[in-house]
C-alpha cells in the first residue's frame, strides 16, 4: 500500500484471509456468514485472474440463517469449481450464482453457474461415487470431482443421511449443486 499498489495489497489480504480460515478452521463447523465471507475472498482473488469474464450473485432469502453452522469449506470449493470448470472456457457472460434459503435447523444452499457444464458420462460418474462412499465409506480415486466429493464427504461425516447432495448439470448450459 505504500508504494501505491491498493490492489496487490486487497487481493493478498484476501489470500491471507482464505489461507487462515482454511488452516485455522479444519474439521470445524462455521456459520453461513463465515462460509460467505470465505467465498467472498475467494472471489475477489480470482477478480484479478478472469475480470469481468464473469458476475457473483447471492440469494439469502431469510437472514436468520447466517448464524446456522455447517462444515468448513463447504461452499467455496463449490463456488471454485463453477469458476475453474464451469466458467474457464466463457470469455463474457458468466454467472455464479449461491442461494440459501431454510431455517437454522435446515438450511438448503444452491451453487449454480451457467457455463460449460460436463457430459452425462461424468455426471453418472460422480453419483456413481457418492453411492460408493455411502456403501463403502470410501471415494474412489479416479482423478475427478475431488473439491465436490469432498464436500459431499464431509456433510455425510457431519449430518449422515440427513444431508441432501444432489448435482445437475447439462453440457453447454451450466452446473446446479
Amino acid at each position: 500500500m505504500r508504494r501505491g499498489s491498493e490492489d496487490v495489497a486487497e487481493m493478498a489480504e484476501a489470500l491471507g484471509m482464505l489461507f487462515r480460515y482454511c488452516i485455522n478452521s479444519p474439521g470445524e463447523l462455521a456459520t453461513l456468514a463465515q462460509e460467505l465471507d470465505n467465498v467472498h475472498h475467494y472471489l475477489l482473488i480470482q477478480r484479478y485472474r478472469y475480470g469481468d469474464r464473469f458476475t457473483y450473485e447471492e440469494h439469502i432469502e431469510n437472514e436468520d440463517v447466517m448464524d446456522s453452522s455447517l462444515p468448513v469449506m463447504t461452499l467455496q470449493p463449490l463456488v471454485e469449481n463453477a469458476v475453474l470448470h464451469g466458467l474457464e472456457t466463457k470469455v463474457d457472460g458468466g454467472v455464479v450464482h449461491v442461494a440459501v434459503s431454510g431455517t437454522e435447523q435446515k438450511i438448503v444452499a444452491v451453487v449454480k453457474d451457467n457455463g460449460q457444464g460436463f457430459p452425462e458420462e461424468t455426471l453418472v460418474q460422480l453419483r456413481q461415487a457418492m453411492e460408493c462412499y455411502d456403501r463403502e465409506g470410501t471415494i474412489p480415486d479416479d482423478g475427478h470431482g475431488i473439491g465436490f466429493l469432498n464436500v459431499y464427504r464431509r456433510l455425510r461425516l457431519f449430518y449422515g443421511t440427513a444431508a441432501e447432495f444432489t448435482v445437475e448439470s447439462r453440457a453447454g448450459e451450466g452446473t446446479e449443486i
